[in-house]
């Protein structure tokens, strides 16, 4: 049995990794509009306490541990505040993370331009990754855990 060929890009290819190709990017660019329409539902302000003894902004990865540790103790108030959404299930898989970067939940910063880096990018200056969301910037960073080296911390 032959199987047909189509020339793609000027290489001849296989009609199954065209359909695997086009669903693939079908699926991320759903991805990208759920993301992009993910609404923010603010908490009605009855709800709120007149005042809290601590108030943590940013929920990234400190804020969300501190508020936990800190809410532990039964008789203290905490408000930690967040200007992104909650999230959902498809945040927390490292490979989609790219797919995160520049939409609502990513602040959107650059780094300023320099002759040493980013050089074939626009304006030589990189994307700088900071989340809007629960989970913060790690969201963004494909969930790395990455500990600094020991001498920067001593010296």
């Amino acid at each position: 049995m032959d199987v047909q060929r189509f020339i793609f890009g000027g290489l001849e290819t296989d009609p199954i990794i065209i359909s695997t190709l086009s669903m693939f990017v079908t699926v991320l660019l759903c991805i990208k509009y759920w993301i992009d329409s993910y609404a923010v539902t603010n908490i009605p302000s009855k709800s709120l306490l007149p005042s809290y003894d601590f108030v943590i902004v940013g929920s990234g990865s400190a804020g969300n541990v501190l508020a936990n540790r800190l809410s532990e103790i039964n008789d203290w108030n905490i408000l930690l505040l967040e200007a992104g959404g909650d999230g959902g299930d498809i945040y927390d898989i490292p490979v989609l993370a790219a797919n995160l970067q520049l939409t609502s939940i990513d602040w959107q910063y650059k780094a300023e331009s320099n002759d040493n880096y980013c050089r074939g990018l626009q304006d030589d200056r990189c994307n700088w990754p900071r989340g809007k969301v629960l989970g913060g910037s790690s969201v963004l960073n494909y969930m790395l855990y990455v500990r600094g080296n020991k001498r920067d911390y001593d010296a």
